[in-house]
């Protein structure tokens, strides 16, 4: 392998491919595959199934096409402090450094063989070819009346692959990921699925929903695709993946792609079915653009469709500034903390009037309103998880929808084009003591 770059293009690739290091479900991989192909390095690096693949132009030698890897940190640390075009070439399994200044600086990164690679992830399964599972079913039997387990072999056929895919800038990706990211829960006992970020595109808008046991947000863009199937992403996947973005050129495009399996039960304990449903999985997700791409497998949870919860019957409507708003609920937020962060909300005319519910505390906020539609209304709420809503509206003024009907979730809409909605569950107002 023999190749000429510069070393901060080469430093940049590194940050790019840094995610593939670490995943919160396989052990730790500190290697990193260099590919020298005409024209062009790629960059990999790999843990469990999730692989992220850097590409940057290079002079590559006619004969200097080649594999190799090496240990990330070191190269990384090498490479760093020498500001200017390299020449890079592997010696018996060593990376051979030299700088092209006046004093041809040469360093060397010590490579690493096949065998201490983890494997790489898993290839497509290509469609007519089959694999199997083994599947406990539980029966009754006749003798006994008693359930029992029994292992079953399944053959499944691969039919074939569908793919759906939207564009759209690093800009806006990266602002939608911010507005829902911080909602996914970390670890949920009942609905998994709140661990992630679900990605859909319906009616020609593309969005990211977050979801918790107490609310939710959905950020959302006008978009053409060809995206038809929600599917969810490990938040913490998400995570790593949008540092390597944030580092991309401010005007990159971004290429979202899901990969969808179809297959069919072929056989059971090798007895041929015939009449067996055509199933379907959600494979992956691969992210790319011009220098950078990153496939990362999804969650099998299933996805719910949450469309109505951020499209509620609304019985009052009000508008007012975010800033107002948010200035009130943060200064009576304070004196919540001793009241286990609630706080009662209640529209009253052309004003929403913010208190404590205890009279022992003399706090009580009020902001004007834009716009009030509807009759009053009084709702419970919790202090902090509202605040947390209002920091992440970007817009000067919000939107509050309420329905009539107890406890049922407030609606907080940004007003203006951002597509930023959030919902947040109420409470019975509470009676001051």
């Amino acid at each position: 392998m023999h190749f000429r770059i510069d070393t901060n293009t080469l430093v940049k690739a590194l940050k790019l491919v840094e995610p593939g290091l670490t995943s919160q479900y396989s052990s730790t991989n500190p290697y990193v595959v260099i590919s020298a192909q005409p024209g062009k390095i790629q960059l990999a690096t790999w843990t469990g199934q999730e692989h992220f693949v850097a590409s940057v132009v290079s002079e590559v030698e006619e004969d200097g096409v080649g594999v190799q890897a090496v240990h990330y940190q070191q190269l990384l640390h090498t490479v760093k402090p020498l500001h200017s075009m390299v020449t890079v070439k592997s010696e018996e399994n060593t990376l051979v450094i030299t700088s092209e200044t006046a004093y041809r600086q040469q360093v060397t990164v010590q490579g690493c063989g096949s065998e201490e690679l983890p494997d790489a992830p898993r290839a497509v399964l290509i469609p007519g070819r089959t694999f199997q599972r083994k599947e406990y079913v539980h029966r009754i039997c006749e003798a006994c009346q008693r359930p029992h387990s029994e292992e079953q072999q399944q053959t499944y056929r691969i039919l074939e692959y569908q793919t759906q895919q939207v564009t759209l800038s690093k800009k806006r990706l990266v602002a939608m990921f911010d507005q829902v990211a911080w909602l996914a829960s970390d670890w949920s006992y009942n609905h998994q699925w709140q661990t992630g970020i679900c990605v859909e595109l319906i009616d020609d808008t593309f969005a990211l929903i977050g979801m918790s046991r107490y609310g939710g947000a959905r950020a959302s863009d006008p978009s053409n695709g060809t995206w038809k199937r929600r599917i969810l992403v490990d938040a913490s996947v998400f995570y790593r993946v949008m540092k390597a973005i944030r580092s991309l050129s401010k005007d990159a495009q971004v290429v979202l792609e899901g990969v969808f399996t179809q297959y069919q039960l072929i056989s059971v304990n090798d007895e041929a079915v015939t009449d067996a449903p055509v199933k379907e999985w959600a494979t992956s997700l691969h992210i790319s653009t011009e220098s950078f791409a990153v496939t990362i497998p999804l969650m099998q949870e299933e996805v719910p469709d949450v469309r109505g919860d951020f499209n509620r019957e609304i019985s009052t409507r009000v508008v007012c500034e975010t800033a107002n708003l948010l200035m009130t609920i943060d200064a009576i937020a304070t004196a919540a903390r001793e009241h286990a962060d609630l706080i009662n909300i209640h529209i009253q005319g052309t004003k929403l009037m913010v208190e404590v519910p205890d009279e022992s505390v003399p706090a009580i906020g009020e902001v004007p309103l834009v716009t009030a539609d509807g009759p009053d209304i009084s709702v419970g709420i919790d202090a902090s998880r509202l605040l947390a809503m209002l920091k992440k509206l970007r817009a000067s003024q919000v939107a509050l929808e309420f329905n009539e009907q107890p406890k049922q979730p407030v609606v907080l809409r940004s007003c203006g084009t951002e597509g930023y909605v959030l919902f947040l569950e109420t409470l019975e107002p509470t009676q001051q003591n």
